[in-house]
């Protein structure tokens, strides 16, 4: 474009510095001069002899994007063969409002489905079903559906498969979404037919059917397919694999799906989803140190991106964290909703329908209630069943959990261990082995003995350390075996469940006070306090037990409790699902036992051991 003497004078004044055949602006003050002292319609002609200097770039990249950018906003013509590659570009590094101006700018240039079917994409990853919709509707009247390319091959984002992602996201609609693809499907073939069962896949997986995603995935052959369609597909296995409780398939396919990532121009953003399901299947086996490596790693390469993909990033790392214990990690990076009332401040004010983080909200409301924050828990809970989306069936057991998690913050435990064994339940009617662990270690956690048996079970069935823990955990409780809970408390530890160890050894603290092992239970006991402190954690019903040094059964130390709270009574028996009698009964056992004749005098003990 200039000289090569004007180059070497301009460096030399340090108005520009070069790297190989890069050219910088010395100082962002001499590019902003120059800006405002040119007239707009030079600027215009300027910026369409850089546009036109630059030649096609790569697709997907950031240089795409500004070579549309300045084209867009020069003296040149409209040319959607560089205006589409640069919105596609920009959607693809979540860009959307910037690839929103590029679209329709492509679209005015060439009104085709090659524009309007990834524009109508674009429109549905910022939330905008109902333009979305019209945008299709537009290209259905052309006859051309958007699915055929030059190669033989199939292109994956078209008509079908954009109105069936928009009906099952903005529009809410699973069900239609579902009949939009078997309607396709009963006419497809080949590589087309391949590309349908990619949407059918991540269908099935939002939808808590595993077994389903392996068998739609089986038979597709990825050499015919787009690789934005294999991408899919192989992240949906991930998350099927992991909720199986197959973590090494997990990796594997997180591997391959990998691979493929940098194939396509939605590649940056089907990462995230990637990330989250692979940090889930690592974290649910328990393999939780290399969970929270993924987040991190994630997030880290996420620094240069828009406030969307690294808010998200954040909350999977969040989601690792508290795998983890690290309540103070994961309260920072799960994302406040405005109505829990924490304070805590977050990053992004929106997020497109791609990076939702609705499917995370139940594990703030976990952490918080872990935390001790018990209004702010209760206040996320309720905001996480008001924002419930229904195409997000396959974290239905997180909920649940959070359910539990508030219950037992409010001392309410036997609704707690009900909450936990609920969620197992629906985890184990959607082969989600994985979560079902996680569940019934929960109840186990909360004081439940009768887990035992089934953890055996998926103990046999799932990969990873949890399962097995998990399963020593729950027959050390049932028997009553303290130096079984010690082992299983360093072996929680080991596996990186901090607050699993907490509670292991809260539990073995007072089966060794039960044996008259003082010095044993006391040493646990410091051990449990120990390790629910440094994670940030509010005293476990376990580790509070542990404190406890009065010789109550587990029953008498929950009633106990709830009598030091304030209960009557009658209000301890709607806690508790027992009867006015039975919490007589257990009052006048613990007073007994505390040495004390009165319900007051029972209350002032109990809060003086507990602090």
């Amino acid at each position: 474009m200039v000289e090569q003497e004007a180059i070497e004078e301009a460096e030399v004044r340090e108005l520009i510095r070069t790297e190989g055949d890069l050219v910088y602006v010395g100082h962002p003050m001499y590019g902003e001069v120059r800006r405002t002292t040119c007239g707009p319609w030079r600027l215009r002609r300027l910026r369409g002899q850089v546009a036109s200097a630059m030649g096609d770039a790569p697709p997907g990249t950031s240089q795409a994007v500004r070579r549309g950018l300045l084209w867009l906003e020069s003296d040149l013509a409209p040319d959607a063969d560089v205006l589409l590659p640069a919105a596609k570009a920009a959607g693809s590094l979540l860009d959307l409002e910037l690839a929103h101006r590029l679209f329709t700018a492509a679209d005015a240039a060439a009104a085709s489905p090659r524009a309007r079917v990834p524009f109508a994409y674009n429109l549905f990853m910022m939330s905008r079903g109902d333009l979305a919709d019209a945008v299709l509707d537009s290209v259905a009247g052309t006859g051309d559906d958007g699915t055929g390319v030059d190669d033989g091959s199939a292109a994956y984002l078209n008509v079908v498969t954009v109105r069936a992602a928009t009906l099952l996201w903005t529009m809410r609609s699973p069900e239609q979404s579902r009949q939009v693809i078997d309607e396709a499907l009963a006419t497809a073939h080949g590589a087309h037919h391949d590309n349908l069962m990619a949407s059918r896949a991540i269908q099935l997986s939002l939808a808590a059917r595993p077994r389903d995603v392996l068998a739609a995935t089986a038979g597709v052959d990825h050499r015919r397919m787009d690789p934005f369609a294999v991408t899919i597909g192989l992240a949906a296995e991930c998350l099927a694999h992991g909720e199986l409780g197959r973590s090494e398939d997990a990796v594997s396919a997180a591997v391959e799906c990998g691979r493929m990532v940098g194939l396509n121009d939605q590649g940056r953003f089907l990462s995230l989803y990637l990330a989250e399901f692979l940090t889930f299947g690592l974290a649910a086996a328990g393999r939780i140190a290399e969970a929270v490596d993924v987040a991190q790693d994630h997030l880290a390469a996420q620094h240069d991106r828009p406030a969307p993909a690294r808010v998200l990033a954040g909350e999977i790392l969040g989601m690792a964290l508290l795998a983890a214990g690290d309540l103070a990690g994961a309260r920072r990076h799960l994302t406040p909703h405005p109505d829990d009332g924490s304070g805590d401040a977050a990053e992004g004010d929106s997020f497109p329908v791609a990076t939702s983080v609705y499917r995370f909200r139940p594990l703030r409301a976990q952490t918080l209630a872990r935390s001790g924050d018990l209004p702010a828990a209760q206040a996320a809970l309720a905001a996480t069943r008001d924002d419930r989306h229904p195409a997000y069936v396959y974290v239905t057991s997180v909920e649940m959990l959070a359910e539990a998690w508030v219950a037992a913050a409010s001392q309410r435990f036997t609704e707690a261990r009900r909450a936990a064994h609920r969620a197992a339940a629906f985890a184990r009617e959607h082969d989600q082995l994985a979560r079902e662990v996680w569940c019934l270690q929960t109840a186990v956690q909360l004081g439940d003995t009768g887990c035992a048996g089934r953890l055996a079970e998926l103990a046999d069935r799932t990969s990873g350390p949890r399962a097995v823990v998990a399963t020593r955990y729950a027959a050390a409780l049932a028997s009553d075996d303290p130096e079984g809970l010690d082992r299983v408390s360093g072996e929680f530890e080991t596996m990186g469940d901090v607050l699993a160890a907490a509670d292991a050894a809260g539990h073995a603290a007072v089966s060794y006070r039960r044996a008259g092992r003082a010095g044993r239970a006391l040493t646990a006991a410091a051990r449990a306090h120990r390790l629910g402190a440094a994670r940030g954690a509010a005293p476990s019903a376990a580790v509070a037990a542990a404190a406890l040094t009065l010789p109550f059964t587990h029953r008498e130390r929950e009633i106990a409790v709830l009598v030091a709270q304030g209960l009557s009574n009658r209000e301890i028996a709607e806690v508790a699902s027992l009867s006015v009698r039975t919490v007589e009964s257990h009052v006048y056992n613990a007073s007994s036992k505390a040495g004390v004749t009165d319900r007051a005098a029972l209350a002032q003990v109990v809060r003086a051991v507990l602090g």
